[in-house]
């Protein structure tokens, strides 16, 4: 792999999330002060879901669905009450109808709604708490964050500004890096002349799960599972391989992350990159081959 290699994919997942993380004072933090920490956030998050309860139902979005030009009825698709079945609204009226019965049966419950049980979200909220104290706040955070950050804060989804820059300066980094190595693989990948009928398929294949690659006489085969659940059969004919990390298909999930597609007199040179999990991780393995066509088939 030139572009997408392993690499690439270890930079990429060093990508963490952290639009929603609260920025708090650099200090040493006392018990003490990680209580009035939790205590605050209890109450804004408590203050946050009595104004979603107490707010009246909406509509809006249907209703300006309604008011395109040409109307999407899929949008519509509701259970019709006489044969239970899906069914997908014909007209604009019965669009209309839909909406207004919808409206009726959402204010109902609105008005029949009990008052906002404050102390049931205090023991919910205690609970996610406690579950994010066992998952380090469920953050993939660099390994120096939970040693220098304690779980306590990152339960509570704070972060010490200092750490927060700190991370924030990786992520831009890693970003510029990644959109560096995507604009030259952009430039070469394109000059390929690979046909559509080729390229647009493997476009569906990333996050796959590969059942298979196999040798089947002059040819390898690849059978993976899309995400639309669809069984995709790859024949690399009159293939010669250059580099096969072996997979193990059956005992491990491995999943289909990209490829690199090189057309050169005629032959086929094809790299790929696959992610194996494990109980202790994930592994990046690559397959690298040449062959003189690509035949893609869906396996009925």
């Amino acid at each position: 792999m030139k572009f997408f290699d392993k690499k690439y994919f270890e930079l990429a997942q060093g990508i963490v999330l952290i639009n929603d993380i609260q920025v708090i004072p650099d200090k040493k933090y006392t018990a003490k002060d990680i209580e009035k920490l939790y205590n605050e956030r209890l109450k804004i998050e408590m203050e946050e879901e009595k104004e979603k309860y107490n707010a009246l139902p909406d509509f809006s979005e249907q209703e300006e669905l309604t008011n395109a030009e040409n109307i999407d009825f899929n949008e519509f698709i509701y259970v019709d009450e006489q044969t239970g079945k899906m069914h997908i609204p014909k007209t604009k009226k019965e669009v209309l109808n839909y909406i207004e019965r919808e409206k009726k049966e959402a204010l109902k419950r609105f008005e029949e709604r009990p008052p906002f049980n404050e102390e049931e979200f205090v023991e919910e909220f205690k609970e996610n708490y406690e579950f994010m104290l066992e998952n380090d706040g469920c953050h993939d955070f660099p390994d120096w964050v939970f040693k220098e950050v304690d779980k306590r804060i990152l339960a509570l989804n704070y972060l010490p500004k200092s750490i927060f820059e700190k991370i924030k300066l990786d992520q831009e980094n890693r970003q510029k890096e990644l959109d560096k190595i995507r604009k030259s693989a952009q430039k070469e990948l394109d000059s390929q002349h690979i046909p559509s009928k080729i390229k647009d398929k493997f476009d569906y294949f990333y996050d796959s799960r590969v059942r298979a690659f196999k040798e089947n006489k002059n040819d390898y085969q690849m059978r993976l599972v899309t995400e639309f659940e669809e069984l995709v059969i790859v024949t690399f004919k009159n293939a010669k391989i250059i580099e096969n990390e072996k997979m193990d298909f059956r005992k491990s999930y491995v999943c289909y992350l990209g490829e690199e597609l090189y057309l050169n007199n005629k032959t086929y040179e094809v790299h790929m990159i696959f992610s194996v999990y494990k109980e202790n991780g994930q592994e990046l393995k690559y397959i690298t081959l040449t062959c003189e066509d690509i035949k893609i088939n869906k396996e009925e």
